[in-house]
């Protein structure tokens, strides 16, 4: 048995805006410690912790809050298609018989269904049903 829609919405509000309030957080922190003392940081430092902010606010409408049944567990993943295909871990999915509830942090939440596992790398590929229109990670390599 699944947790009701509300609890599940709650939830996965929880992990996004825990992430992006840490990020922030850190961001403050690191302004006011400049202002309290006299520390230069190099501005390298600087550049590389805006883009972590950038890249997490660009990447937060592709994360995939996913629920196991009953509230036990649980992970997240990453879409990697508009038609709802999500690369996650197979120990998220393990135990999960095929189905399962996901979130976004637009608060909306879908059914979905396990399409492929390698329980060895540890990989799995689930699909949320509902929509054809799924916003994507951008997929690169070590040199993007």
């Amino acid at each position: 048995m699944f947790l009701p829609a509300e609890n599940l919405r709650q939830l996965m509000r929880t992990p996004f805006q825990l992430g992006s309030l840490l990020a922030s957080f850190g961001f403050v922190l690191l302004a006011s410690a400049l202002s309290a003392q006299t520390v230069d940081i190099p501005q390298a430092v600087l550049e590389a912790q805006e883009r972590r902010i950038e890249t997490i606010a660009k990447v937060a409408p592709t994360v995939v809050a996913i629920f196991a049944p009953g509230g036990q567990g649980g992970g997240s993943g990453v879409l990697i298609s508009p038609d709802g295909f999500c690369v996650t871990n197979f120990h998220v999915v393990e135990g999960m018989q095929g189905f399962m509830k996901c979130g976004l942090n637009d608060g909306n939440i879908y059914d979905a269904v396990i399409c492929g596992i390698d329980p060895t790398g540890d990989l799995a590929v689930i699909q949320l049903l509902g929509r054809t229109d799924f916003p994507t990670a951008s997929i690169g390599n070590s040199d993007d």
